[in-house]
């Protein structure tokens, strides 16, 4: 069995030791893949001062879809092994249960590719897991759309395309879904987002966007979302902001 991970945020391009390790040791970077995937900032994160991180949306139609990274694991058959690596790299804080893979605002997801569906141990194996920590996890979602994880830990969103129209010749992604922040039950606009970096917290954590747009990871929102930070000053390199490579 193929597998690789989907990553759609700072998992990518954060040089925190863990993650930095995580990447070189467990990843296949050469054979990565840029594709497309229902994505939008939409969880505001303690950690970067209350701004906006993204989130899997399922109900986003296809030509709102942004831009994330599929990259195989360097082993193959090693779903539950990789898994704990995963969370290790994403839970640098430990919020989880000691080689779990969830936590109450997130958990790693398993999404199958429909043309070389798992096998039925697997599936049962993989929801077994679940289940055993499934204390932990809020299935969190807006009024109108299903939450982007199920009761078994699937991820239900459809296979990713790769932008360069290649097939994605994997047999399944693991990926990090974490837990939307409900705004009278919707989503925040693009004026909101960029609202949440303009506070002293969340000034010091807008490399999340800037590094995201710099390393290809993209939402529909970015175009609103850049025009807001730029007039609010808070631009790479204006009004006290740090350049971001």
């Amino acid at each position: 069995m193929k597998i690789g991970v989907l990553i759609i945020g700072s998992l990518y391009w954060d040089d925190s030791p863990p993650r930095t390790a995580w990447r070189s040791e467990r990843l296949n970077c050469v054979r990565q893949h840029q594709v497309r995937v229902p994505i939008r900032y939409g969880r505001r994160s303690r950690s970067r001062g209350y701004s906006y991180t993204m989130v899997f949306s399922p109900d986003l139609c296809e030509d709102q879809f942004g831009t994330a990274v599929a990259i195989p694991f360097k082993s193959e058959n090693m779903l539950e092994e990789e898994a704990k690596h995963l969370w290790s790299a994403e839970d640098s804080g430990g919020t989880g249960p000691k080689g779990g893979v969830l936590a109450g605002w997130g958990c790693v997801a398993l999404l199958e590719n429909p043309q070389a569906p798992l096998s039925r141990t697997i599936r049962d194996r993989w929801t077994a897991r679940i289940e055993r920590e499934r204390r932990h996890l809020k299935l969190d979602h807006t009024h109108y759309e299903a939450a982007a994880v199920d009761e078994s830990g699937f991820l239900i969103i459809q296979w990713p395309k790769a932008k360069n129209g290649s097939p994605l010749e994997m047999d399944a992604l693991l990926a990090t879904a974490t837990r939307p922040t409900r705004n009278a039950g919707d989503y925040p606009l693009p004026c909101k987002i960029a609202e949440a970096w303009d506070i002293p917290d969340g000034r010091k954590k807008t490399e999340y966007f800037w590094c995201n747009r710099a390393h290809g990871i993209t939402t529909f929102q970015d175009a609103e979302i850049e025009d807001q930070l730029r007039k609010r000053g808070l631009a790479p390199g204006g009004s006290g902001q740090q350049e971001f490579n």
